[in-house]
């Protein structure tokens, strides 16, 4: 998104050859920008930290586990989101 964000004035996003989504990059980020992803790499058990970790963390939702990442998304962008996943 850095290169298209220097280079382009508009984006056009494309999901199997069908247009999904057209306009600014500012546009899209509000409309679809929602949130923040996180990446985590676990040493241990996944299942018993999701658990936790899902637990604490109402709004966060498993995307993606394979071989012990975890690609985790949370729906929301309040500032007190932050708080919280660092009490976790």
């Amino acid at each position: 998104m850095d290169e298209t964000e220097a280079l382009c004035t508009k984006i056009g996003i494309m999901v199997n050859g069908e247009l999904k989504c057209f306009g600014s990059l500012q546009h899209l980020k509000r409309k679809y920008g929602n949130g923040y992803t996180l990446l985590l790499k676990l040493v241990s058990d996944p299942k018993e930290f999701l658990i936790f970790f899902l637990g604490k963390l109402k709004q966060a939702k498993l995307k993606e586990s394979q071989d012990g990442f975890l690609n985790v998304h949370i729906d929301d962008n309040s500032e007190k989101l932050f708080a919280s996943l660092f009490s976790v």
